[in-house]
């Protein structure tokens, strides 16, 4: 997404502007993005009442907290245990 005053993606230009997009996504009955993603100011007036985080078993604690702070009142994890990544500290 571009940012206010930004000219879109390497200069180029043209599309619709933040205000245009921002309002698009105000009115979505549906968003889908990444956890950290829904922390982008383009959609900081947006509240998230229903959050599903897909692979949940490969989100961290933290990242899955910013959809969270948007106001969620329903969370689904969705995830098995067959795909978690065996992570080694050394």
């Amino acid at each position: 997404m571009d940012r206010p005053g930004g000219s879109g993606p390497g200069g180029r230009g043209g599309g619709i502007n933040y205000k245009e997009k921002a309002k698009a996504l105000k009115n979505a009955q549906v968003i889908c993005c990444t956890c950290i993603g829904s922390g982008s100011d383009i959609i900081d007036s947006v509240n998230f009442e229903r959050v599903l985080v897909d692979e949940a078993t490969q989100a961290t604690e933290p990242a899955v907290l910013v959809p969270l702070a948007r106001g969620c009142r329903q969370l689904v994890l969705v995830g098995d245990h067959y795909h978690i990544v065996q992570r080694w500290l050394v």
